[in-house]
């Protein structure tokens, strides 16, 4: 019973919203992958 509920609770706020998760973990990529980008061109300078 505690999993049903708890998968019905997170399908709720799934659906609620998840273009706004999503788009955040996007851009914390991103973020990341430039930083990353960053630092090895400074190292290789």
């Amino acid at each position: 019973m505690h999993l049903a509920s708890a998968d019905c609770n997170r399908s709720k706020t799934w659906t609620s919203q998840p273009m706004v998760e999503n788009e955040q973990l996007v851009t914390l990529v991103v973020i990341r992958e430039r930083m990353e980008q960053t630092w090895q061109n400074r190292n290789a300078n």
